[in-house]
């Protein structure tokens, strides 16, 4: 921390912590536009949002416990890296919704 604070000086670390919040923010919003169930704590740089699977959670290094993931919005985050990782997110969502439509119209209701 001493190093940090030498280093950049209390403005860069607040300037990276700025820009941290503002990373977390905009995934969060961008993760309950998108249908996805996403919370925080105020002022906070996680985001914690519905369990993903282990593909997912390994591909973007996401902390799981229980039946929630939760995303840390360092400073080297982009809006870009968020973006991509909702994409993956919603695409593994609509895998999951057209394998259960293939099994529903393949069996009907006699496997639900």
């Amino acid at each position: 921390m001493w190093y940090a604070i030498n280093k950049l000086g209390v403005e860069g670390l607040r300037k990276r912590y700025e820009h941290s919040f503002k990373m977390a923010s905009y995934c969060k919003e961008e993760l309950k536009k998108s249908g996805i169930s996403a919370w925080s704590n105020p002022r906070a740089l996680t985001v914690i949002f519905p369990k993903t699977s282990k593909k997912l959670m390994y591909k973007w290094r996401l902390a799981t416990e229980g039946n929630i993931t939760h995303i840390i919005c360092i400073p080297s985050i982009s809006k870009e890296q968020i973006d991509d990782f909702i994409i993956d997110l919603l695409e593994e969502k609509i895998l999951i919704f057209l394998r259960l439509k293939i099994n529903f119209l393949n069996y009907g209701f006699k496997y639900l």
